[in-house]
């Protein structure tokens, strides 16, 4: 954007020197061609009017520059912004129309641009159909294997060599107290100690086959945990498998939590408990900030509160996230928590996200939520909409309830700026639309994560389309774009 107007405006400038010097040239020419009565007559004219033929120069040049910069500027904004939606088109949503408003010829180059893109969208299509066709017998396998694991009624978790959850079933889910602590990129080193794993696969690479392990979870259970080793090609231990056995005895049935605003899912989808891919992640731990953007996983989340100012007292009054694990949301491992926050509601907030203080009386408190979340959110990064806001709410929290949230975050509000600064509005509402996602449930908490998980994961693929590779460079565009924006008093009102 700001090189386009600095090209438009050194042309604007260039088109005013050429024309001035050829008025200047003009000028010579016809004076030299007077007579020298003539130019004592013409000198002597303009000696009385000096100030006036001043002001009418003055105004004309002016008006020049100003008819010149509005015809390239009106040329110049509309290729920029034809750029961005090309980008938009083929890389996040290649279903997006393009504007075709402004110059006719630059309308016929966006025609132009759609007439390629349905091409290629076709020619997607049929090499799509033909890989899918030859994938077929491979996806039915992983989808025998993914329905199998979810009847078992064995706790079964799978593992990557560093720790990394690749596959689980719903036994395993429903044998751990804590709901949050088994999912799809998750540590099971939540559930184990690791130096127990660490003997167990050290066993593993002496050749043995199997180990046995007992542990206790939070002072509360006792699990009885058999390990199997996963060997790649090179009869290398690649990673192991956990047969979970619980030793306490029966647990007490768990009350079902029925979330406010569920997301309807295709029961005849496969279950989604695993994701082989994990497999092809280097091991062992490195920082957030130089990995790569596809190998990290995120937590999406949202709040909805009491109002907009947490230090004259409004307060969190629901907090919704879903993990995104390689690529994908995992629609079925989402946060969803009410609060209660032990004050009113005014009607101006319940108007828009429908909570009111009778709905919210008997929900845990911030101090019971907040550290549920943080377990949730752990070793992932955190991605939200204008996600300062929400920050801002959570960070007064922290001496209250002992919760530091200091990995890294992501904001899409600032990454769409960044990225599509031609664009003036970068509500939640307008990114969705450019990028071909639906809107549903605006205004809950857990249904605005989704629409923005759904954003960033379209976000990320425009990222690295413009050499955006890691979390680093993600989060140094953020700030930069933040800077940008304050330093232009244009961040505006929270939007979440």
């Amino acid at each position: 954007m700001d090189h386009g107007r600095g090209t438009a405006r050194a042309l604007v400038a260039g088109i005013a020197l050429y024309c001035a010097l050829v008025a200047a040239v003009l000028g010579l020419l016809l004076w030299g061609g007077l007579t020298v009565p003539a130019r004592d007559a013409v000198l002597g004219s303009a000696r009385g009017q000096v100030a006036l033929l001043g002001v009418v120069a003055a105004v004309a040049l002016v008006g020049f520059i100003a008819l010149v910069s509005a015809l390239v500027g009106r040329y110049a904004r509309t290729a920029a912004r034809l750029t961005a939606e090309t980008r938009l088109l083929l890389h996040a949503n290649p279903d997006l129309h393009l504007d075709r408003s402004g110059p006719p010829e630059l309308a016929e180059l966006a025609e132009a641009i759609e007439q390629l893109a349905e091409r290629r969208r076709v020619a997607e299509r049929e090499v799509d159909a033909e890989v899918g066709a030859a994938r077929a017998g491979l996806e039915q396998e992983r989808n025998r294997l993914a329905t199998l694991m979810a009847e078992l009624a064995v706790a079964v978790v799978v593992c990557t060599l560093d720790g990394r959850i690749l596959l689980y079933n719903t036994a395993a889910r429903s044998l751990v107290d804590d709901d949050d602590a088994v999912g799809l990129g998750r540590s099971v080193f939540d559930l184990i100690d690791r130096d127990l794993i660490t003997r167990a696969v050290d066993r593993f690479a002496a050749g043995s086959t199997e180990a046995l392990v007992v542990t206790t979870q939070r002072d509360r259970q006792t699990l009885r945990v058999h390990l199997g080793a996963v060997r790649g090609s090179a009869d290398e231990v690649d990673g192991f498998v956990l047969l979970f056995e619980d030793l306490t005895g029966p647990a007490p049935a768990r009350s079902p939590r029925t979330p406010r605003h569920s997301t309807p899912l295709n029961a005849a989808s496969r279950p989604e408990f695993y994701d082989f891919q994990l497999f092809d992640w280097a091991h062992g731990p490195s920082a957030h900030l130089g990995r790569s953007l596809g190998e990290v996983s995120y937590t999406v989340f949202d709040t909805e509160t009491t109002g907009l100012d947490p230090v004259r007292g409004d307060e969190i009054i629901s907090v919704g996230a879903v993990r995104m694990v390689n690529g994908r949301l995992l629609r079925r491992e989402t946060f969803e928590r009410l609060v209660d926050p032990r004050r009113s509601v005014p009607a101006s907030s319940t108007a828009i996200h429908g909570l009111t203080a009778d709905m919210l009386a008997g929900q845990p408190t911030i101090d019971a939520v907040l550290p549920a979340f943080a377990r949730y959110a752990q070793d992932t990064v955190l991605v939200g909409h204008n996600v300062g806001f929400d920050l801002q709410f959570l960070r007064l929290k922290e001496a209250r309830t002992g919760v530091r949230l200091r990995q890294p975050v992501l904001d899409t509000l600032l990454l769409d700026a960044a990225l599509h600064p031609d664009h003036d509005d970068h509500s939640l509402e307008a990114i969705a639309a450019r990028l071909g996602v639906e809107v549903v449930d605006r205004h809950t908490a857990l249904g605005d994560a989704l629409v923005t998980g759904e954003v960033f994961v379209r976000l990320l693929t425009v990222l690295r389309a413009r050499g955006v590779a890691t979390v680093g460079e993600a989060a140094e565009l953020s700030r930069a774009t933040l800077q940008a924006r304050v330093g232009r008093s244009q961040y505006g009102t929270p939007d979440g």
